[in-house]
């Protein structure tokens, strides 16, 4: 964690925490299979988990706020939309292939997680493609016809962008490249979006805050739990729930208007059979 932070100025994350544990616990278990060390130091010992995020700490991105990022209109606004449209995870957004867009069902189809195969090289190939982070998070999201014509504005620049690079194209066939056709990177994404928060005057967020602000949304506007824990690719409705159920108020008041509706319609279907009797 220390010469973590040395490099980046952040800790290690609590996935990257438990990976290194798990190899470190593993390498020395096999070291005493060897005779190469007399015991494992780490069989006793307990991970020292990272603490809990605490849900109330998450940025959302107020409606003002988009509406100032998004007048930029830069090459990085279709991006931003599709972020907060959609609520991925920076590394599936990034891992995203044409391929993976159905135009015709309106669909777009989660398959592919990108990470960096070397955490300090800085390298436009340094990276790898995997499963995204659980089985949940392998998902067939429905999408709108607005969010349609903004991946087809990125095709259209991504084809200009082919031609102007000629036989120098990397095709991977990723939606969002850089100009030779490599795939962005989370720490691209990540420096591009402070960049563009700085140049409106908005206080900063992390990529993953539009993710979230996708969930407060959803929230806030009656869709279920159940129903956002799919689109998101949570473990279970239960996480989702954890993170989101503090923002619930609103819901709630939407929620009491339909009923209040409805009771409404019923009374006046009653009236109405009163009148014709």
């Amino acid at each position: 964690t220390t010469v973590a932070r040395a490099r980046t100025g952040r800790p290690l994350s609590g996935a990257a925490r438990k990976q290194v544990w798990a190899t470190l616990r593993k390498a020395t278990r096999e070291a005493v299979g060897l005779g190469k060390i007399s015991f494992n130091p780490f069989a006793t010992m307990e991970r020292e988990d990272t603490p809990k995020l605490d849900p109330t700490l998450e940025r959302v991105v107020t409606m003002h706020e988009r509406e100032k990022l998004f007048s930029l209109n830069s090459g990085w606004s279709p991006l931003w939309k599709i972020f907060l449209a959609t609520g991925l995870r920076s590394g599936e957004l990034c891992a995203l292939k044409w391929d993976s867009i159905d135009f015709s069902n309106r669909q777009l189809h989660v398959r592919l997680n990108i990470r960096f195969k070397h955490p300090t090289k800085v390298d436009p190939r340094n990276y790898l493609l995997d499963t995204p982070k659980t089985n949940t998070s392998m998902r067939t999201i429905r999408i709108h016809p607005r969010l349609l014509e903004l991946f087809q504005g990125v095709k259209e620049a991504q084809d200009a962008l082919r031609d102007q690079a000629g036989s120098k194209w990397k095709d991977g066939n990723f939606v969002f490249t850089l100009s030779d056709g490599h795939p962005l990177l989370q720490h691209q994404v990540y420096t591009a979006l402070q960049g563009e928060l700085e140049a409106i005057n908005v206080p900063p967020a992390r990529v993953h805050d539009l993710r979230h602000t996708f969930g407060y949304d959803h929230v806030n506007n009656g869709t279920s739990i159940y129903l956002l824990s799919r689109m998101m690719g949570h473990k279970d409705a239960g996480f989702t729930l954890r993170v989101y159920g503090h923002y619930s108020e609103e819901a709630e008041e939407l929620a009491a208007e339909v009923s209040d509706r409805l009771l409404k319609q019923a009374e006046n279907m009653v009236a109405e059979v009163g009148r014709n009797a």
